[in-house]
């Protein structure tokens, strides 16, 4: 069995839930339920084009202690809570060079 670690991202729900934003498991990264709050500044925009971006950053900067990156990534799932507000980070999101 290969590595296994977890990686945490400085939400507070990593320590009260035992949370983690990733796990590297072996040659595998999973991570999990991202969302746009931005722990550097402890804020989330209203924008979800915006909150979109933030999600990217913390998965990127997830992946790079894993010693991954966001072309790595081979499976992205969205939830949004409103349909209407779809395109936005559709178009944001496809600039980010995923499994090329």
């Amino acid at each position: 069995m290969g590595e296994r670690r977890a990686i945490f991202s400085g939400s507070e729900y990593e320590e009260r839930y035992g949370y983690a934003r990733a796990v590297l498991d072996g040659d595998r990264v999973h991570v999990s339920g991202t969302t746009g709050f931005d722990y550097a500044t402890m804020t989330i925009s209203d924008d979800v084009a915006v909150q979109a971006e933030q999600c990217l950053r913390t998965i990127a900067a997830a992946l790079a202690e894993a010693g991954a990156s966001i072309a790595d990534v081979v499976r992205v799932r969205y939830l949004l809570p409103v349909s209407r507000t779809a395109a936005a980070p559709d178009s944001r999101c496809a600039r980010q060079p995923c499994g090329r």
